[in-house]
C-alpha cells in the first residue's frame, strides 16, 4: 500500500461494512458478490477520511486532501 503508515476507517458501501485504507494512495476494502476486494481508489492521497451521509449522498465519506475538504461518493462499486 506504500511506505507511509496505514490508517483504517470503517465506512458503509451498498449497506455493508467496508473500510478505507489510507497510505500513499487510498484503497477501498469491501465485499462484492461474496468476494472480498481491495481496490485502489482513483484519487489523490488523503490525510484523513470519515463516513458521511446526507440527503444527496447516502453512503459517502468526507476527506482531507492537502488543505481541502472533500466529499466523496463511490459509484459503480465492483466495476
Amino acid at each position: 500500500m506504500g511506505p507511509r503508515e496505514i490508517k483504517l476507517t470503517k465506512i458503509k458501501q451498498d449497506g455493508e461494512d467496508a473500510m478505507v485504507a489510507l497510505s500513499n494512495k487510498p484503497w477501498l476494502c469491501y465485499n462484492y458478490m461474496g468476494h472480498y476486494r481491495v481496490t485502489p481508489m482513483s484519487y489523490e492521497a488523503l490525510a484523513h477520511v470519515s463516513p458521511f451521509s446526507s440527503e444527496k449522498c447516502h453512503e459517502g465519506m468526507v476527506a482531507i486532501a492537502e488543505d481541502t475538504l472533500r466529499i466523496i461518493s463511490i459509484e459503480h462499486l465492483g466495476d
